[in-house]
């Protein structure tokens, strides 16, 4: 770790003199992103053979997040969301009405996403039986995925919620319905299952590089230890997460990271 600290106590004190350049172009050579979520935003649930709804189910960490064949259940922190991996470039139309099936509490959001985009939303009351059908066209490429989420609301109390959705190729007729597809492997049918619970991992800090490669080498000339450029945000993503409180550096260069 002392190498680290030491690779970022050479970049730091190498920069007034880059800064000091008339023909200098970067303000600040890099900057710390932080994933707020610890992980990745959709992670996906585990398969149980018990029988709800007259289905087994997928679930997440929260036992009443939850996807059957044709329902969902919203989670305390996350929700329930059917994954449709498209198969192949094209328009598709996405339909399938969703409604309350258990019809109490104070309802659920509903809503379509293409990829993390939303694209059709419905907040339905807790006794809504008609419910509402997307009915919409999207173009689409191989690789992209269509979500079908079931938020909360409120509370998750008597949130099982109906929901068969159907994505069809009106060009060539090619159909793929969420409970025909519904089986206990991941991407079987081109169907997964997801949720947006968050991992109960710590927030991890990334150093993104904002200059170019020509400005570290301007840096780095004539000093030694010093990553390749390549290397540069791994290694200083590495040390930001191992030493936060940037005990091992001199007050001048806790004074310019925080400055970040």
């Amino acid at each position: 770790m002392k190498s680290f600290a030491l690779v970022v106590a050479l970049f730091f004190l190498s920069l007034p003199s880059l800064f000091a350049q008339e023909t200098a172009t970067i303000a600040q050579p890099f900057r710390i992103e932080t994933d707020t979520e610890g992980g990745p935003k959709f992670r996906e649930m585990q398969y149980r053979t018990e029988i709800w709804y007259d289905s087994p189910f997928w679930q997440a960490e929260t036992s009443w997040c939850r996807i059957g064949k044709n329902w969902q259940h919203s989670g305390d922190t996350g929700d329930s969301v059917r994954t449709f991996i498209v198969p192949v470039d094209g328009e598709v139309q996405i339909t399938g009405v969703v409604k309350k099936w258990h019809l109490d509490g104070d309802g659920v959001v509903a809503s379509v996403l293409h990829d993390e985009k939303e694209v059709w939303r419905k907040e339905l009351d807790g006794k809504d039986s008609i419910g509402a059908d997307p009915n919409f066209f999207l173009e689409v490429r191989k690789g992209d995925r269509i979500r079908f989420a079931v938020n909360r609301r409120g509370d998750i109390v008597c949130d099982t919620t109906a929901w068969d959705p159907v994505i069809a190729y009106p060009t060539s007729g090619e159909r793929f319905v969420a409970s025909e597809g519904f089986a206990e492997k991941q991407g079987a049918g081109n169907w997964s299952y997801e949720t947006t619970s968050p991992p109960e991992t710590p927030p991890r800090p990334t150093v993104v590089l904002t200059m170019s490669e020509a400005d570290y080498r301007d840096i780095a000339e004539g000093l030694s230890n010093v990553p390749d450029f390549d290397m540069l945000p791994l290694v200083l993503s590495e040390w930001v997460r191992d030493d936060r409180d940037l005990n091992d550096l001199p007050d001048t260069i806790r004074e310019h990271l925080d400055r970040i």
